[in-house]
């Protein structure tokens, strides 16, 4: 329900400001029903958290926000909405006093997650963003829904990294190329025949 999404956006639009005068120190939630916050987001999968990091100070001015981005990598088991790959980047900001992600850096969880930031640098391609409002929680907690779960997409980088399959043309040429040396070496082996015998019979002549 866009509704709520607007709720959502407004929510950690006014955090931040709240954050930057000093006069907030935590994101405040609208309750919602899993089938509002399944509606209100583009991305939800699940998935085992394999990776966190978090860079302080990554302008290296000595300075560091709430609102800084965090990333969360899961391996992903299955997909219940949108599109999440096998591999999948989260990020998130690094303090829930900014809506961030407050879940533990290991274990299974259900993510529900936006395409897009509200705030901060721009997505890589294939990332997503996640906030405490969204709705991510651990697997166990459960999550209802009618939906059927699908498989994650690929990974784009074991697509395009790994060892590409061969070109239908390509494969064929190297087919003829095989099969016209194996032509070529019969032959071959033919004439040396042919001019091993020649050559014992002008041998046999010339002696006697």
């Amino acid at each position: 329900m866009r509704t709520l999404r607007s709720l959502v956006a407004a929510a950690i639009f006014a955090s931040t400001l709240l954050l930057g005068t000093g006069t907030a120190s935590a994101c405040s939630c609208v309750e919602s029903t899993d089938a509002e916050l399944l509606d209100a987001v583009d991305v939800v999968f699940r998935g085992t958290l394999i990776d966190y990091e978090f860079v302080e100070d990554p302008d290296g001015d000595g300075e560091w926000s709430s609102s800084d981005p965090a990333t969360y990598t899961f391996a992903v088991s299955e997909v219940l909405k949108g599109t999440a790959t096998e591999t999948q980047r989260v990020l998130s900001p690094v303090d829930g006093a900014s809506c961030g992600l407050e879940i533990p850096h290991e274990g299974e969880f259900i993510v529900l997650a936006q395409a897009v930031l509200w705030d901060g640098p721009a997505l890589a391609e294939g990332d997503l963003a996640a906030y405490l409002c969204d709705g991510t929680r651990p697997a166990s907690a459960g999550f209802e829904h009618d939906l059927q779960p699908y498989p994650p997409d690929p990974n784009p980088a074991t697509v395009s990294g790994g060892a590409a399959a061969p070109d239908s043309g390509a494969q064929d040429l190297v087919d003829q190329t095989t099969s016209d040396t194996g032509v070529v070496a019969v032959v071959g082996f033919f004439l040396v025949c042919i001019i091993g015998v020649l050559a014992a019979r002008q041998f046999r002549r010339t002696r006697g």
